[in-house]
């Protein structure tokens, strides 16, 4: 005699009638939408920086090439902060645009946070420049995100 096959649950599963586990607040979304827009920013900037380089930039920059190396990368981080955004909005439960834009803030945060310790002696912005800088790139992050979160809310 053949005793039948044992079969292990490939996932755990309650009875049908079981709910899933607590919804996450929104808070929780911000952060996620935020580690998201910094994982997407960093290849996105490393590319523009990488072509901008190769294409653009043969020695020092002149003012109008620093204008671009300034556009092209605030393109990037609207472009992620657009996918963090869309993100939270889309997948993010009871989190909506509120949070997404928030997520924007938090990746500028560490956006500039990582900008801060790369600074090169003798080329320091300041207080007040440094007070714009993270006052622009959070504008940036708060209006992909906001933009991102209201595209992912439609698509739920």
């Amino acid at each position: 005699m053949t005793s039948p096959k044992r079969r292990l649950p490939v996932l755990q599963s309650g009875p049908s009638g079981e709910e899933p586990g607590p919804e996450r607040p929104g808070c929780q979304w911000a952060v996620l939408g935020a580690v998201a827009i910094v994982i997407a920013w960093l290849p996105l900037a490393a590319l523009v920086n990488s072509v901008l380089a190769k294409t653009v930039l043969g020695g020092p920059p002149s003012p109008s090439q620093a204008a671009a190396l300034v556009v092209a990368n605030g393109a990037a981080f609207l472009l992620a902060s657009f996918a963090g955004g869309y993100l939270v909005g889309r997948f993010g439960g009871s989190a909506g645009a509120r949070e997404a834009a928030i997520a924007g803030v938090l990746g500028a945060a560490v956006g500039c946070a990582m900008a801060v310790g790369q600074r090169r002696p003798g080329a320091d912005l300041g207080v007040g420049g440094w007070a714009l800088v993270i006052l622009v790139v959070a504008g940036i992050g708060a209006g992909g995100g906001l933009l991102g979160g209201r595209f992912g809310l439609k698509r739920r």
